[in-house]
């Protein structure tokens, strides 16, 4: 799950970047940050966890992993345009990428927890899912769904996102048998989720145009519902078929 994420982020960056260009007067730093990385976190662990029950959850905390590895790396730098050596090395030692040297320190070397932290950790994962989708329904309830849908360049924002790049990864994991189809499947999903939240948070933080990402996450949010199953029925349509 590790290197099918990893590959998969690598290919997903390059092929946003060549259908959403650089050009005077667009927020193309928002449109590709939206495109690239999805709400994998808030609604990833419950849609992993419908499909595949807790072996799905598993995959999808290893896949987690990479996304925090980008998106706090890449993503802030793409957002910010900071693309120096100094703001890399201020980005991997942030208390985020700490904590997931720690997590995969404990979870490879089998280091047990206290109990009293195992407890409170697992209250907390419980916490996740119904926190998760109450964040998520605010922020698509904040954001000016009349304004976000009169925007052309949103629509393209969210079919670059939700399904022409989806759609490609769908067809380039069919023959990649050698890998189980459950760890596919839930790395397709999470990639095919919406916008991620983050998006919107970071640009209040760097004084960006927050409103446009909130158009951006409230309109794959909602469009979403349509397209990750036609994704999911794409990927076992074609694997079935071999």
């Amino acid at each position: 799950t590790f290197l099918l994420a990893a590959g998969t982020y690598v290919l997903f960056i390059g092929a946003v970047y060549l259908l959403i260009r650089q050009k005077p007067g667009r927020e193309t730093e928002i449109e590709r940050f939206s495109a690239i990385y999805s709400n994998c976190g808030f609604m990833g662990i419950p849609l992993a966890g419908a499909l595949l029950g807790n072996e799905g959850v598993f995959y999808t905390s290893a896949f987690l992993t990479v996304f925090f590895c980008f998106a706090w790396t890449h993503g802030i730098m793409l957002l910010t345009g900071q693309n120096d050596r100094k703001a890399l090395l201020k980005k991997l030692c942030s208390p985020t990428m700490i904590g997931i040297a720690i997590g995969l320190l404990l979870f490879f070397f089998r280091i047990p927890l206290p109990e009293l932290l195992g407890k409170t950790f697992d209250y907390v994962a419980g916490l996740n899912t119904p926190m998760a989708m109450i964040a998520s329904g605010i922020s698509v309830a904040q954001a000016d769904l009349f304004r976000a849908l009169k925007n052309p360049r949103v629509y393209y924002v969210s079919a670059v996102k939700l399904l022409i790049v989806p759609a490609a990864l769908a067809v380039l994991f069919v023959p990649l048998g050698f890998i189980p189809e459950e760890i596919r499947l839930v790395v397709l999903v999470l990639m095919a989720a919406p916008s991620a939240a983050m998006c919107t948070l970071q640009c209040q933080k760097h004084d960006m145009n927050h409103g446009y990402a909130s158009h951006i996450f409230a309109v794959t949010t909602l469009v979403s519902m349509l397209t990750m199953p036609l994704i999911v029925k794409l990927f076992t349509g074609l694997s079935a078929l071999l």
